[in-house]
Order: structure tokens, then C-alpha cells, then sequence
């Protein structure tokens, strides 16, 4: 029974080893990807002042630094050059992490689940709504205001 218990509770240590070393590798690779786009992004509370003197929406995505699926919408859609210029001219972008407390209260707050989340928040702060098929340059761009 001890041997048992000493075998499980080493696996689990191992398991739990594999995920941590999985979970930072996933963040320097995500790290790496941000570092490289040209987009300019904008914490929340300085892209709604901006929003204010520009007239622009905000673009706000929720994402999580190790998340593979939102690391393929930074390399897809934020990296492509048509949704850099597009954005520059018709919108703010700014990126909340997941598991912040303001991306919590950002998703809580208007009711969206998971991540990555993309939204459109007016420039007088009103929530506008999510965007809907987000991994699209095209689909993001059509939903612009």
C-alpha cells in the first residue's frame, strides 16, 4: 500500500512537472509573438480616454499569454498587415489577460465566456458586443464600426 501511494504521488508530481514546464513554455512562446506586432495596444483604462478625444471604438481581446489558440490570432489576424493599417485608422486595440482581474471583470461584467474574446466597446465606454468568428481579418474588420 505505501509503495502505492509513493508511486502515485510521483506521477502526480511528474504530471505536474510536465504541465508547468508546458504552461511556461506556452508563455514565452506567446511573449515572443506579441513582442513581434507592429499593432499598438493599449491598456483599457488609456485606450477608453483615447477613445474619447479620437471618436474610435476600442477593440478589446481577452486573451491568455499561454494559450495556443489566441498566440494563432496574434500570428493570423493582429500581425497581418491589412488589420494593422484598418485598425490604426478606424479603431483602438487593446488586450486584457485572461486571468487578470481586469479581464475577469471585463468578461464578467458583460457576460462573455473563454478566451480568446474579442469585443467592441464604443468611444463613450458602452459595450457594443462581442465579434463574432474572431480568427478572420476579414470577419474582425466587417464588424468595425
Amino acid at each position: 500500500m505505501t509503495s502505492k501511494l509513493l508511486r502515485l504521488a510521483c506521477t502526480a508530481l511528474v504530471l505536474f512537472g510536465i504541465y508547468h514546464a508546458n504552461v511556461l513554455l506556452q508563455t514565452h512562446l506567446g511573449k515572443r509573438v506579441l513582442a513581434a506586432s507592429e499593432l499598438t495596444v493599449l491598456p483599457l483604462s488609456e485606450a477608453l480616454t483615447q477613445a474619447k478625444i479620437d471618436q474610435k471604438p476600442i477593440l478589446v481581446n481577452v486573451s491568455a499569454i499561454w494559450c495556443p489558440g489566441c498566440r494563432q490570432l496574434d500570428k493570423k489576424v493582429f500581425a497581418d498587415e491589412t488589420f494593422i493599417k484598418t485598425m490604426e485608422s478606424k479603431a483602438l486595440f487593446s488586450r486584457l489577460e485572461y486571468e487578470s482581474p481586469e479581464g475577469e471583470q471585463f468578461l464578467k461584467q458583460h457576460q462573455l465566456k473563454g478566451f480568446p474574446n474579442l469585443a467592441l466597446v464604443g468611444s463613450d465606454g458602452r459595450f457594443l458586443g462581442p465579434i463574432q468568428k474572431p480568427y478572420s481579418v476579414s470577419n474582425i474588420l466587417a464588424q468595425l464600426p
